[in-house]
């Protein structure tokens, strides 16, 4: 089961801001980054069986004339997800990445809870960039699926390898924290308004080396 008890006690160890809305008991936790502001929804579902996180990516407006091709951009990025959806309203033009994690008769833990949480956090940072600039281009060309952070799917994949060396038990006590500093940097990037960099450029050179061992 999930209770907000649960979802409150871990953002607040992480010491993240928060707004509870009574209307339809979600959580929202917002973040400023370089690239506008990423609001995520949480909410329980199917009577605490599972958590829904949602955020919105950006709006494309419904006469752009590069709609076309930010939908074409997004079908694709949708089809790179394992577990996620990237989702187009086509009422108000409204793109939004959806995250559910079934928990069933379980018990939501901080390590599930986080990991979505900084995938989601992530990706719709990475996705908003992306459709940036196909919407002031028009270009969906193959030199542009490849960013100044690297491609989001391997940030994505390297990202949680850093959340599997942080949680495992087999991890010895400093690989554990390096691999928490790196997600920290990770997310700091993100959240921090005054800064115009990419996400950390460490996760687009790990490729298949050992991101801890000795310099």
């Amino acid at each position: 089961m999930v209770y907000y008890s649960d979802i409150i006690e871990f953002l607040d160890e992480r010491e993240l801001r928060y707004y509870e809305s009574s209307r339809d008991e979600s959580i929202l936790v917002p973040f400023d980054t370089p690239l506008g502001q990423v609001v995520i929804r949480q909410a329980t579902v199917e009577n605490g069986e599972g958590l829904s996180v949602r955020t919105q990516i950006v709006m494309i407006p419904l006469d752009h004339e590069h709609k076309q091709a930010a939908l074409e951009t997004l079908l694709f990025e949708n089809y790179k997800v394992k577990v996620g959806r990237l989702g187009f309203d086509p009422r108000d033009g409204e793109v939004t990445l959806d995250w559910f994690i079934a928990v069933e008769d379980g018990l939501l833990t901080k390590d599930q809870f986080f990991r979505t949480f900084d995938t989601v956090m992530l990706m719709s940072a990475l996705t908003r960039r992306k459709l940036a600039r196909v919407l002031a281009t028009g270009s969906t060309a193959e030199d542009t699926e490849t960013d100044d952070a690297g491609d989001a799917l391997d940030l994505l994949s390297r990202t949680a390898r850093l959340h599997e060396l942080a949680e495992s038990p087999d991890s010895d006590p400093l690989t554990r924290d390096r691999a928490e500093a790196l997600l920290e940097q990770l997310r700091s990037s993100l959240r921090d308004p005054e800064n115009d960099t990419p996400p950390p450029p460490f996760l687009a050179d790990l490729g298949d080396k050992d991101p801890f061992a000795d310099e």
